[in-house]
């Protein structure tokens, strides 16, 4: 038997948990934000960050384009918008919700690399447009978040450019020319008819659940309702087993973090520092961590420290708990409303 020096079985082990490859590269991306944070003290660069982690997930899942990064970057941007003009109508928030969430999922019939795209693209422009809403002049706030927009690209285009030389170790001429391709704006993956059936159901199944998820924000008045709709959207995958174990993911994680997180703002000072570094930790944990569920109890943890760093209670760590619960059994019932549908629409037409 061969024996492993103790660092390299830490490094092991290490390697088993996190991408530490990918936590790097994310932590690079998100490092300058989070030091202007510290610097100036303003929160929308770190909200800039967050939406940099997203662009950094996608450019990883395709082809690293800067001009694809570019789309995505001006998607999530105008999708951040086109929310912000709808709260003031729940007859326009609640279709946008479920429209966006339909369109965006349905990209994925296109290839496994676009799925990423569509869940990447609604969670920012939910999560960010509904923070924006809370806002006292919500134009200015919205102005002032794309003021910030460069903390999100230039990073992460530095980080996916320098990946790409390290990868490629050709000229850098060549690597510049692959990376400003027009030819992969619009990046081309072979789909089976399966894939393709799987994700029109997803993007069906989850139309439904957040149309629902949003009537009952708009409804009863829900406070951090994208919680909630991101819950339902999240465990509507398309498929009963795939649903079911995503819920139990979920639930799993939302108790364990949420949890952990309480027991740990009791000792948590407020502190601007702190705040900066447990987003830092929020924006690494997001695709870095190849256990879901552990990625999802961590962040969850997280939530409530950075809650309790901005000298916020720790109730807003429950109301999260209750917003997971809640949107996913929503996204659970929808799931087998649509199953029941498609049997029946299947039975009646044989």
């Amino acid at each position: 038997m061969i024996h492993l020096p103790f660092w390299a079985r830490i490094e092991g082990a290490l390697q088993r948990v996190f991408d530490l490859s990918y936590c790097v590269r994310t932590a690079l991306a998100v490092l300058p934000a989070v030091a202007w944070y510290l610097y100036s003290g303003d929160l929308f660069v770190l909200k800039a960050a967050l939406i940099g982690v997203y662009l950094l997930i996608v450019s990883e899942s395709l082809r690293p384009s800067g001009l694809l990064l570019l789309m995505h970057a001006a998607v999530i941007g105008i999708s951040i918008g086109l929310f912000c003009l709808s709260f003031a109508h729940a007859w326009v928030f609640v279709p946008l919700c479920a429209g966006y969430a339909a369109m965006t999922h349905g990209l994925a019939r296109w290839g496994e690399g676009w799925r990423s795209i569509s869940v990447f693209s609604f969670i920012p422009a939910l999560y960010l447009g509904c923070e924006l809403n809370a806002a006292s002049n919500l134009p200015l706030a919205y102005l002032h978040l794309l003021r910030c927009y460069p903390f999100a690209v230039i990073p992460v285009m530095l980080v996916s450019l320098g990946n790409l030389f390290y990868e490629r170790r050709v000229r850098s001429v060549e690597v510049l020319r692959d990376y400003c391709r027009w030819r992969y704006l619009l990046p081309r993956q072979k789909v089976t008819p399966e894939f393709k059936r799987l994700a029109i159901d997803g993007a069906a199944t989850r139309a439904l659940a957040v149309l629902c998820a949003a009537v009952v924000v708009e409804q009863f008045h829900l406070d951090a309702g994208e919680w909630l709709i991101w819950s339902a959207a999240s465990v509507s995958t398309g498929a009963l087993a795939s649903t079911g174990a995503k819920h139990r993911d979920r639930l799993w994680g939302a108790f364990v973090g949420v949890s952990l997180g309480v027991a740990i703002a009791g000792w948590v000072p407020a502190s601007a520092a702190l705040y900066g570094f447990a987003v830092l930790g929020v924006s690494v944990s997001i695709a870095t961590l190849r256990n879901y569920r552990l990625a999802f109890a961590l962040r969850c943890c997280l939530c409530v420290v950075c809650a309790a760093a901005l000298g916020q209670g720790s109730g807003i760590g429950w109301l999260r708990l209750s917003n997971v619960v809640l949107g996913g059994l929503i996204g659970v019932g929808a799931m087998y409303m649509h199953h029941l549908l498609m049997r029946r629409w299947l039975t009646h037409s044989e």
